[in-house]
């Protein structure tokens, strides 16, 4: 894989995705290597040049990519066999966050990808959550503090006891909205070489009636709108199902610990000129009750937080000590 950039502070890449025009899986195909030695490996000679062009087409039809090649992450892409993706699912922890979510726990542990590793985040049940995790062998962590991203870090800060074979980390939420079986295709990517963070757009896939609520597709739009505006990467969802590689994730040195996360997540990646990969990802209607509220008054206050988000992001010099030398 190619070494990282060490970045302060630079321009902002400025590409629009774009979509190939090949049917099928990626599985088996042989793909263009840049900065490339003989037998594939990636040439530490240099980092690969900066891209000025328009990228070429990525092989699957189904692909959006945003912030294409833009020197933030690795350019170098191969092929990949199924058992190296198999293995890939193995050293892969999902992190689920849950509050009484005893009616969607259970079918989505049993969804997971086999050999995958669930690591439930608990932010204070009450009801018979904690004990139907315990009936499936799941790890747990009790987070106190409320808010989904200081859930999120609870998770990420407990893989090294939980699973230190892991590599990879992907979000799955405990109410069985999300189908984890798009996960495989996901890593293939990351694996490949063609991204270096892969998001599942439930926009873009297919939905179960009432699975995106309204207040759901304003959140979605109106991140969308910011994002585009302030760093000029388009994305078509910013849902929590998304997989990249441990290290990257640590690199990023996630602030927030509230509902914008995802937003963070995807403000510093574009700031850094990151790949990002969106597939289509079906998505259910949630079982259970919504966590998140209605009101117009908690819209609102979400409408300024995730503003504030954006901004800071935007305009705060990040410090090179953040971004590890992670692609190995």
């Amino acid at each position: 894989m190619c070494p990282r950039r060490s970045l302060s502070r630079r321009g902002l890449p400025g590409r629009s995705f774009g979509s190939g025009a090949a049917e099928g899986g990626l599985a088996g195909r042989s793909l263009s290597c840049d900065g490339c030695v003989a037998g594939g490996a990636p040439s530490r000679a240099e980092p690969p040049p900066r891209r000025t062009g328009r990228r070429d087409a990525p092989v699957n039809p189904d692909l959006v990519i945003s912030s294409p090649g833009s020197g933030g992450g690795c350019t170098a892409t191969r092929t990949v066999t199924a058992e190296e993706i198999a293995q890939a699912v193995r050293r892969t922890v999902a992190i689920i966050p849950v509050w009484n979510e005893e009616v969607g726990i259970g079918p989505t542990l049993r969804d997971l990808p086999d050999g995958m590793i669930p690591l439930v985040v608990d932010n204070g049940s009450t009801d018979r959550t904690l004990e139907i995790v315990a009936e499936h062998g799941a790890a747990v962590v009790h987070e106190k503090r409320k808010g989904y991203g200081s859930v999120i870090w609870a998770g990420v800060q407990a893989i090294p006891q939980v699973a230190p074979q892991c590599r990879f980390v992907t979000f799955v939420d405990g109410d069985h909205a999300d189908h984890t079986d798009e996960v495989p295709a996901m890593l293939e990517l990351l694996l490949s070489g063609q991204a270096d963070m892969v998001l599942g757009s439930r926009v873009r896939g297919e939905r179960e009636k009432g699975a995106l609520p309204t207040k759901s597709r304003f959140a979605i739009w109106y991140s969308r709108l910011l994002i585009w505006r302030f760093y000029r990467s388009r994305f078509t969802d910013l849902g929590p199902l998304r997989v990249l590689r441990l290290e990257a994730l640590r690199s990023l040195d996630m602030e927030d610990r509230g509902m914008g996360w995802t937003v963070e997540m995807q403000a510093k990646a574009a700031r850094l000129g990151w790949r990002m990969v969106e597939l289509p990802a079906r998505y259910r209607a949630r079982v259970g009750h919504s966590k998140i509220s209605s009101e117009i008054k908690a819209a609102v206050r979400v409408g300024f937080k995730l503003l504030g988000t954006v901004l800071k992001w935007r305009f705060r010099q990040l410090r090179p000590d953040w971004y590890a030398e992670f692609w190995r």
